[in-house]
């Protein structure tokens, strides 16, 4: 009997080592600019395939980019980097806060000293990327966009609203928003970004950005990363496959 206990132990033990998914492989630097010290989280694991080295970075902006919490970037990138679940893909995620917000000037410097550091770490070089923000981190996303030194491949905003920032149509006549995809996730009971306010903005964003630009409403989508992680799952996990037509 024990025997036979061990072998259906050992048997567990073997499938769910061959049905979990992509183990991540967590780390975390410490990139400073102008005396703020942003600590940033780093998901990564080896390729399944020896041949597979050519990595994709996708860089995560967080919410509540002006909260007390200086550390969020830490811990805040792990959800996409698993709902991702491509062994290739690197997430990184800087940390926001307070005055040291998205758009800041030193927060675009921080973001790309840790994209350099990456190139250091993961020994290759990084000329594209991919960017992803849920609520004021889409702020982060369109502003890297715009003064970061990176070509941006393709983009994902999830509860968004950047609005603040301008007329959506004058934006969108920014040659550097022009390159790469756009992929909005908006919801319908967003509590902090309500539909009828959003929504028009966003699609006359994408009117001026083309065909490029996507936008996907969930009537039911609530502003957390936990409905989109949970009901969404494809239209997260595609956002880097769009392709410019």
């Amino acid at each position: 009997m024990p025997s036979l206990l061990l072998r259906y132990f050992a048997k567990c033990v073997f499938c769910l080592f061959f049905t979990t998914s992509v183990s991540a492989k967590n780390d975390s630097l410490l990139i400073i600019e102008n005396q703020f010290k942003s600590p940033a989280g780093v998901w990564s694991s080896e390729p399944k395939l020896k041949q597979a080295r050519v990595r994709s970075v996708v860089i995560w902006f967080h919410g509540g980019m002006q909260s007390t919490n200086c550390k969020k970037g830490v811990v805040a990138g792990r959800g996409l980097y698993e709902l991702l679940n491509d062994s290739t893909v690197i997430v990184a995620s800087p940390s926001a806060c307070q005055n040291s917000h998205w758009i800041s000037p030193e927060l675009i410097l921080i973001t790309d000293k840790l994209i350099d550091s990456l190139e250091s770490r993961f020994k290759m070089p990084i000329q594209e990327i991919d960017l992803a923000g849920i609520s004021d981190g889409g702020l982060g996303v369109l502003a890297y966009s715009l003064n970061g030194k990176r070509v941006v491949r393709s983009r994902l905003l999830i509860s968004s609203n950047l609005s603040v920032l301008g007329q959506a149509k004058v934006l969108a006549k920014a040659p550097k928003l022009k390159s790469g995809t756009w992929t909005f996730l908006q919801g319908g009971r967003d509590r902090l970004y309500p539909a009828d306010v959003i929504l028009p903005w966003l699609r006359s964003f994408c009117e001026g950005i083309g065909p490029s630009c996507e936008l996907h409403f969930d009537e039911l989508g609530e502003h957390d990363w936990s409905y989109w992680a949970k009901k969404r799952p494809d239209w997260i996990q595609g956002f880097r496959s769009s392709k410019i037509p």
